[in-house]
């Protein structure tokens, strides 16, 4: 120590500075070199590393996606309303036009696609197999089956079966029972992905030649790599002792020696699948990358030209500063503390831009499509008052509802024959019947009022109805707007309706009190009678029955009813009824009066041992209250009440023979519409054809097929004449193929078709 210090004393000054001078210079650069090579080397490989990650992800996000539109597309066509038909009538010459809509169907969805794919339909029942795949990949109904019987689903759930080459399998097969709602019994859609697809797909996500692509399932067994010679083979990266069925994510070594090759093993398991993504690397091409930066940076280190890359470094920093900035504002407003993306900055920011554009473009139009509905559902909640002032204000600015002014007040048009409606019309028909007719209303009161409608129920429609203070007129001019909506009601549609409605109110918290108000200002319908306009201020006092003879006059109509004189007691319930209005100005003190009648023949029945709401397989006063007028209440007891107990009391002198017959015909009333045949009747009622043909004609003096065929027929030509249902929708709810089998049934039972007698109905 002391022979150094007396060594670093001898030397002169001058060389003493050019020592501290060079140390200064090569210490410093040879620390920073050291430095710089250790973390960039560190980087490199992490970078490497992420883009192999990222590389895997991919792979699984791509197939996933692959997997996922194969999925939507095989749901797509199990409920395509052509194949679900084509399964449950079989394939035929007589079902040609609907092989060709199935056809076309298969083929729109593989035009679609982004990914070539081959379909199979298979007909379990028939044994036949409609598929666009080679004859080389073609599958049998019965190794359909099979493949179902071998899977095991549960239920109706789908499944894919992987490729397998020892049984000359090279396809990915994706199983879907049709329709979607059955198990595999009436008909099976099987997509086929050929296994060269699934090759080209694999090769085209990923540019790296080195490296070894597999796509494994949990037993290890290879579904596809880029060499199509490893599909079906087990891998070989298992460590000593890991069992067969492990799952590799977990069981894979990280490092595997080959032939004195080390590479290195990047797995990942499928969220969506049972496989896992496996990449076998040369682990001497991860680490090129950092050697050679290794390389490069001592390189530069032992030159001054360190000190430009340095400089250039910072330059370019600077230069991607503002560019850097804007990005992570960007980001920091959509995901706070998320991460700045790498790669190009203004490719992203790009990116970003136009995803919110497009993103915002989709609210406005999703908003847009939705505004109806959020009207709808928004009246729905005033009516029933489930919203506070402040809150219906705010929703009414937020979703610019056309409700305006102070003072509100609220009708119910409402359809007069209530289950003559519904039976007549299906759902699908109601809801064409409550557009229009919303539409219809807000045309003719939106001229002067503020006008919102809704649904409250089928056959009713609840309006809104919004006006200023101080504009005056309000209670000339709205009964005039309701009653022209009854009478435009009438004059279009085959029925009429009833208008009630309420005083205005003031404020939006009144609209639900407006809505109670109209809905028992409609129940005086029952005695005012159909076709009628109800506002606030019409006295209805309770009333009694004024006349004496009321008394004995209902029990004179139990006792014909009693006794099976059913004519008599129609005549007598209809002097009752007529008598009603008159007598009674309450539709309580109406309603108690039929109920009375009621009693009187339950009475009766019970001394016969019987009881009405057993006739009726019902509860009568409930039946009695769903009535919304007389002509109903006159209609259900006369058309139901009255029959329903002869029915009963006479049913001792009816044989089975009869009440089978009578049986029939009311179900033939209720089913002509679907496809239906003597052989299903007769399982329906558990009897054999022949001694059901031969009761029916016993009974009726017609044959099966000619009964069904006139009924069929009177069925379409009232449509025909009362509605204007397309021909080609008619002959469909009559269960015809087509309408050229329809036009020619019709025309040979009324002499004319469809059409031509359509066209002179109008006409006259």
């Amino acid at each position: 120590m002391k022979a150094f210090h007396s060594f670093i004393h001898n030397i002169p000054f001058k060389r003493k500075l050019m020592l501290f001078s060079l140390l200064l210079s090569i210490g410093p650069v040879l620390i920073v070199g050291f430095s710089s090579s250790y973390i960039t080397a560190r980087t490199m490989q992490a970078e490497v590393n992420a883009h192999h990650a990222s590389a895997l992800n991919q792979m699984q996000f791509q197939m996933n996606n692959l997997i996922k539109s194969l999925h939507i597309t095989s749901i797509r066509l199990a409920t395509n309303l052509s194949l679900e038909k084509s399964v449950l009538l079989g394939p035929s010459i007589d079902n040609l036009n609907q092989t060709l809509e199935v056809s076309e169907a298969i083929r729109r969805e593989m035009s679609l696609s982004t990914f070539k794919f081959n379909v199979s339909l298979v007909y379990p029942q028939n044994s036949y197999v409609y598929t666009t795949a080679t004859e080389a990949n073609k599958l049998s109904g019965a190794q359909a089956r099979e493949l179902v019987a071998q899977s095991k689903p549960l239920y109706n759930s789908a499944f894919m079966v992987l490729p397998d080459p020892d049984r000359n399998r090279e396809d990915l097969l994706l199983f879907r029972p049709v329709p979607l709602a059955t198990s595999y019994t009436e008909g099976i859609l099987v997509l086929h992905v050929s296994v060269h697809e699934l090759v080209k797909f694999l090769t085209a996500l990923s540019e790296s030649t080195e490296s070894k692509i597999f796509i494994v399932d949990s037993s290890g067994s290879v579904i596809v790599s880029r060499d199509t010679r490893d599909i079906g083979t087990r891998l070989n990266l298992y460590p000593a002792g890991a069992p067969a069925d492990s799952v590799l994510s977990e069981a894979l070594p990280r490092h595997y020696n080959l032939d004195g090759t080390d590479y290195t093993v990047s797995s990942q398991s499928s969220q969506f699948a049972d496989w896992s993504y496996i990449i076998v690397t040369p682990s001497k091409a991860l680490t090129q990358r950092s050697d050679s930066i290794r390389a490069i940076t001592w390189t530069i280190v032992a030159g001054i030209a360190a000190l430009w890359v340095l400089v250039a470094l910072f330059g370019s920093h600077r230069l991607y500063f503002p560019i850097a900035r804007i990005l992570q504002k960007s980001l920091a407003s959509v995901a706070p503390g998320s991460a700045q993306p790498t790669g190009d900055g203004l490719k992203a920011l790009d990116s970003f831009i136009e995803t919110m554009v497009s993103t915002n473009r989709e609210l406005k139009q999703e908003l847009h499509d939705q505004s109806p509905y959020l009207q709808m559902s928004l009246l729905q909640q005033l009516l029933l008052g489930e919203m506070s002032e402040a809150q219906i204000a705010d929703k009414i600015a937020r979703f610019r509802l056309p409700i305006k002014g102070t003072l509100f007040c609220v009708a119910i048009v409402a359809v007069d024959q209530h289950k003559r409606f519904i039976h007549k019309y299906k759902e699908r028909d109601r809801t064409l019947i409550h557009y229009a007719m919303r539409k219809m209303i807000e045309e003719l009161c939106g001229d002067e009022f503020s006008c919102l409608t809704t649904v409250s129920q089928p056959g009713s429609i609840a309006v809104l109805i919004g006006v200023e203070p101080g504009g005056g007129g309000e209670a000339n001019r709205l009964p005039r707007r309701l009653d022209d909506i009854r009478l435009r009601v009438s004059e279009y549609y085959q029925f009429t309706v009833s208008v009630a409605a309420s005083s205005f109110r003031h404020g939006y918290t009144s609209i639900h009190e407006g809505y109670q108000e109209a809905q028992n200002l409609l129940r005086r319908r029952l005695t005012l009678g159909p076709d009628s306009t109800i506002l606030d201020g019409a006295e209805e006092g309770e009333g009694r029955l004024r006349s004496p003879n009321y008394s004995e006059l209902q029990k004179s109509i139990v006792t014909h009813v009693i006794h099976g004189n059913l004519e008599e007691a129609e005549a007598q319930l209809s002097e009752l009824i007529d008598g009603l209005p008159e007598n009674i100005r309450s539709a309580e003190a109406a309603t108690g009066a039929i109920a009375y009648l009621l009693g009187e023949l339950d009475y009766m029945l019970h001394r016969l041992e019987c009881k009405l709401d057993d006739v009726l397989e019902a509860d009568a006063y409930k039946e009695l209250y769903a009535q919304t007028t007389i002509q109903e209440v006159r209609d259900w007891l006369a058309g139901t009440v009255f029959p329903a107990v002869k029915r009963r009391l006479d049913a001792a002198a009816v044989t089975r023979q009869e009440r089978l017959v009578q049986q029939v015909l009311h179900y033939l009333g209720e089913q002509a519409e679907a496809n239906i045949s003597l052989q299903l009747v007769a399982e329906e009622f558990r009897i054999s054809p022949s001694h059901l043909s031969r009761m029916f004609k016993e009974q009726t003096g017609k044959t099966f097929s000619d009964y069904l065929l006139e009924h069929r027929m009177h069925r379409a030509k009232e449509w025909l004449t009362h509605t204007s249902m397309p021909i080609k929708d008619i002959a469909d709810q009559l269960s015809y193929t087509n309408v050229t089998n329809f036009t020619r049934a019709y025309k040979q039972f009324f002499g004319t078709s469809p059409g031509k007698y359509r066209s002179r109905t109008l006409s006259e």
